[in-house]
């Protein structure tokens, strides 16, 4: 599934705008866990252009921060492309950590969470012709 629209439906699942009984001002959310993050795809040329930018723990750091490409991060640890879209889709506010804190992703099928009673919440395959970015058309 593409990046973005998987990252959109599991906030909305955090944040429990999907539940009759809402309330912005609570957690009112499920727990969520995705599986299989190695799947995931970014459209068009994102892979080559996107980039993590990661903090370094030092108060005035000469080598700035830390610089991951969308490639490289999928190599490390294909989790964390998946965690950073959620977190940035969840409000900025002092329930995010709490609305987090019931996140789980894995980059591979295996979890700790097979005693659970769960939900499976089927997703669409990758599309197997993938549109080009650009167009380049022939002169005649």
């Amino acid at each position: 599934r593409d990046v973005g629209k998987l990252a959109a439906f599991v906030s909305r699942l955090l944040m429990g705008k999907h539940r009759a009984d809402y309330k912005s001002a609570g957690v009112m959310g499920d727990s969520v866990i995705v599986v299989n993050a190695i799947n995931v795809f970014f459209p068009g040329h994102t892979w080559d252009t996107k980039v993590y930018r990661f903090h370094r723990t030092r108060f005035v750091d000469p080598r700035g921060p830390k610089v991951v490409s969308a490639t490289r991060m999928m190599v490390l640890n294909p989790s964390i492309i998946v965690s950073q879209a959620v977190k940035g889709m969840l409000p900025k506010n002092l329930l995010r950590s709490n609305m987090l804190r019931r996140f789980y992703c894995y980059p591979g099928a295996i979890h700790p969470h097979w005693g659970i009673p769960q939900v499976y919440v089927p997703i669409e395959k990758r599309p197997q012709k993938v549109p080009l970015a650009f167009s380049i058309q022939t002169p005649a």
